[in-house]
């Protein structure tokens, strides 16, 4: 008798927690397919997805030579999935906004391979006028780490990636990982101490 009782009371617990996932699955999907009236699409998408067109293919050895002739420069290495890079992008973008990257080239490089996703993230990011989108080939790091390599870094592929080159595009300071606006503003003082007031 005590065996049964014990049985139809695990029996229960079994049911009710079968309920609770049924009620789970269909309260989800119900407010999955009602989502897209409650947030209608961005309106902003036509225009990213024409964006796609601005994106500059770029190889790592045409890098080399920009930081060689256009003086100063600061290069960030991200991509548009990059949890880390979603917070130094909006960084350095606050840096060209206050004028302290004035005289200085920068050079953002994605790492995506999806055109259409990085469109999408500078459109919506609100970057689409702010600096020239370069994407690099094939959306591999290589050529950056052999270019890091001869330039004495050491960068090996992670993101994001700061290097900070002086006016003969001699690499001065580097950032591998997260870093913050203070850490920033001192890398781009090794270049041109005059412009990196804080």
């Amino acid at each position: 008798m005590a065996k049964e009782k014990k049985q139809k009371k695990k029996m229960h617990w079994f049911d009710f927690l079968l309920n609770v996932t049924i009620v789970t699955l269909v309260v989800m999907a119900s407010l999955h397919a009602i989502q897209p009236i409650i947030t209608p699409p961005d309106p902003r998408i036509p225009e990213a997805n024409r964006y796609v067109d601005k994106l500059i293919e770029i190889h790592p050895a045409e890098l080399d030579s920009k930081i060689r002739e256009d003086g100063p420069s600061i290069m960030l290495v991200y991509a548009s999935w990059c949890g880390y890079c979603r917070v130094i992008v909006p960084e350095l973008v606050k840096l060209i906004n206050e004028k302290k990257l004035e005289g200085m080239q920068t050079l953002f490089v994605s790492l995506d391979q999806n055109k259409e996703d990085l469109s999408k993230y500078l459109v919506l990011g609100g970057y689409k006028d702010v600096f020239d989108p370069y994407m690099v080939l094939e959306g591999t790091s290589t050529g950056l780490v052999k270019l890091s390599a001869e330039k004495g870094g050491n960068y090996k592929g992670q993101i994001p990636y700061v290097g900070v080159f002086d006016k003969k595009g001699n690499l001065v300071a580097e950032s591998l990982g997260m870093t913050n606006h203070k850490r920033l503003l001192d890398m781009v003082n090794k270049a041109m101490p005059a412009s990196a007031k804080p």
